[in-house]
């Protein structure tokens, strides 16, 4: 059996309870190890990963609350500005509504007096014929 090739070997019955012997090579020695060594080997080799992931997870999600908090923030001072930029706009508007009324009123008084000016500018024009007239007589 010395001269049997690993691939040749049988199949080991399953599942495994630890005790079987298996052969490794350590420090250019064939030696001799149990299944339950290599699987305590992986166990803790399964457990330097986990804590390591266990470790970025915990980065990752602080940086995320940060982030998340940076744009709560952000967000909100973005919407007090919008606000702030509203109430203006609003009040601008109400004070171009006043002044358009303004302009109104001040269109219908100049249209007014134009009108009155006509009037004025016609009595004088017939005075003027009725006095150029009563001198030529």
């Amino acid at each position: 059996m010395a001269d049997t090739k690993i691939s040749a070997l049988s199949a080991a019955a399953t599942p495994l309870s630890g005790t079987e012997k298996v052969p490794i090579v350590q420090g250019g020695s064939t030696l001799q190890t149990t299944a339950q060594d290599i699987a305590n080997l992986m166990a803790n080799a399964v457990s330097v990963v986990s804590n390591a992931l266990s470790v970025e997870t915990v980065a990752r999600v602080a940086k995320d609350d940060s982030l998340s908090n940076a744009i709560s923030v952000e967000t909100a001072a973005r919407v007090a500005k919008d606000d702030a930029l509203s109430q203006a706009i609003s009040v601008v508007s109400q004070q171009v509504s006043v002044l358009s009324s303004q302009v109104s009123t001040v269109s219908v008084a100049v249209t007014s007096v134009d009108s009155r000016l006509n009037t004025v500018s016609q009595q004088v024009s017939v005075l003027r014929e009725q006095g150029i007239t009563a001198e030529k007589k």
